[in-house]
């Protein structure tokens, strides 16, 4: 059962991080040239400091006791190691002289602790630091308690490990409250015998996460026995992030399937200009994975952001799972994915709703069914959209809607895809529904491989069971290569098409077993048929 997750009362600062934005991150762009403390090089009078010789401390953790709240300390050296850091007072902590490290380890192998503990109901401030080498049962580079706020402005968590069971966050857990500015969360590693969630970041339940110009790249969660979800970010709080890249995060499994291999949602998430891309399942890992770049198990919004470059087993570059999930995606991009299984580019299952604006799905391919989308349990809204070169070696070119799915595309346009077998742009199983309003589906081609097996090249409907409906649509200029001699040859649809009407369709198809019963079957009420649209001129 998905959990239940309380009603937020949002921290003050959410209102500070849209006002930076809606502003034109003004504030950031002041910190850019004045540091959330100082301008690097000699500490001012106020500052605590901290280095080998000639400050007034030599550890972290000393002048964190030493400190009175709203105090700065920098880190002077460009390197210290220091294990077991809590931060337990509201304060900010800096590299006095540019990027320091801190580290709870010499080597990634060797760390004692995890780098950073902000316990209490703090907010802590970190700016100008690279914290890596830690070693900790849940958030190897940083644990954020739930009362907790972490400001961070280009930091680096890296090379830090988590391994435990249940095992969440290798870079950082988030239980409280995190705001990361210009930072890296990459090369993180998740190790566990159970299941093995965010080895780059974990938010809890509860929890609220914002990210603005921020990498998740190049994490890896293990299971030993079980699953990964979500090796880049694994998010059960809310997730806003902006200008964001998550990209060759991987995951090793032995049980179950991998899940979100770049991104899993099981709370909410708003991703805007961000790219999600190349996220993968290692070759040595013993089971299958869903949803390359994005799971959905949860709410999630998508705007003018890429999804690209992910071969998985089913869902290459998205999956949208359970009945009470939903996906919006605005102006944004599903790009270059490939299904070993079914749904290329995305895969809608377990009765989730997809709503898609102005947004592209291009290149994708499944060897099975829906090069582009699988619609297996679940309903697509496809508004002002495009599906272009969806390739698939079984059904379904572009859609493939199953017996429990249903799409309803308007404003839209299917062009260039193809099916080895039948329905080049959409392939709807009897009990499907499939509604096209004010759609183009041209270029389109059924049986790609010449084998004789495939009709419908725009649209293929199996069976009497369901509803395909077509309203103010051009259905044209689609081809079914059967080879000559053929007995049916349905270029453009195939199957009983219901019509409100003012529809164009090139042809219905020829039956040479049948002549007087083409095999698309659609009414002549306000359609015509035959009439060239003289598209693309």
């Amino acid at each position: 059962m998905k959990p239940t997750h309380a009603v937020r009362q949002y921290h003050p600062l959410v209102i500070l991080f849209y006002l930076t934005i809606s502003l034109g991150w003004l504030l950031l762009a002041q910190t850019s040239s004045r540091p959330l403390v100082l301008a690097t090089g000699s500490a001012p009078d106020a500052a605590l400091t901290v280095c080998g010789n000639g400050c007034q401390f030599s550890s972290l953790q000393a002048a964190i006791n030493a400190a009175a709240s709203n105090d700065t300390i920098l880190l002077m050296d460009p390197l210290l190691t220091e294990p077991f850091v809590t931060v337990n007072k509201s304060v900010t902590i800096q590299g006095g002289n540019g990027n320091a490290i801190l580290q709870a380890g010499t080597t990634p192998a060797n760390g004692s602790s995890r780098v950073l503990t902000i316990s209490g109901p703090v907010t802590v401030s970190l700016a100008d630091l690279t914290l890596r080498y830690g070693q900790a049962d849940q958030g190897g580079g940083i644990q954020i308690d739930p009362s907790a706020t972490l400001i961070g402005q280009r930091i680096w968590v890296t090379e830090n490990t988590a391994s435990g069971d249940p095992l969440q966050g290798g870079g950082i857990r988030n239980q409280g409250t995190l705001f990361l500015y210009d930072s890296h969360i990459v090369a993180n590693t998740l190790k566990s015998s159970t299941m093995a969630t965010g080895a780059g970041l974990y938010g809890d339940n509860g929890s609220e996460t914002y990210l603005n110009n921020t990498v998740v790249n190049e994490n890896l969660s293990i299971s030993i026995q079980n699953q990964v979800r979500g090796s880049g970010i694994h998010m059960d709080g809310s997730l806003t992030a902006i200008n964001c890249q998550v990209s060759q995060n991987h995951a090793w499994g032995q049980a179950g399937t991998n899940l979100g291999l770049g991104l899993f949602v099981t709370g909410e998430a708003a991703l805007s200009n961000c790219e999600i891309d190349n996220n993968y399942n290692d070759a040595n890992s013993n089971t299958p994975a869903r949803g390359g770049g994005i799971f959905v198990y949860g709410d999630v919004s998508l705007f003018r952001t890429v999804v690209s470059g992910h071969q998985i087993g089913n869902g290459g570059g998205i999956v949208a799972y359970w009945n009470s999930s939903v996906l919006t995606m605005t102006e944004s991009r599903v790009t270059g994915n490939r299904a070993l299984g079914n749904g290329g580019g995305m895969q809608i299952d377990d009765g989730a709703t997809v709503h898609t604006y102005r947004s592209t799905f291009d290149n994708n391919s499944a060897a099975g069914d829906g090069g582009a989308i699988e619609v297996k349990d679940g309903v697509l809204f496809f508004n002002d959209s495009l599906i272009d070169t969806g390739i698939s070696t079984s059904q379904g070119g572009g859609i493939f809607v199953d017996a429990a799915g249903a799409a309803y595309l308007s404003n839209s346009t299917l062009a260039r895809n193809s099916a080895s077998d039948s329905g080049g742009g959409i392939y709807m199983v009897a009990g499907g529904n499939v509604g096209l309003f004010s759609v183009t589906a041209s270029e389109n081609r059924a049986d790609s491989n010449g084998d004789g097996t495939g009709q419908g090249g725009a649209i293929y409907r199996g069976g009497t069971a369901g509803i395909l409906l077509l309203s103010n649509s051009l259905i044209y200029g689609n081809d079914d290569e059967s080879p000559f001699p053929y007995i049916i040859n349905a270029p453009d649809c195939f199957g009983v098409v219901q019509s409100t009407g003012y529809n164009l369709v090139g042809t219905r198809g020829s039956n040479l077993a049948n002549p007087s019963s083409p095999p698309c079957q659609i009414p002549d009420d306000n359609n015509q048929f035959g009439l060239d649209p003289l598209l693309g001129t």
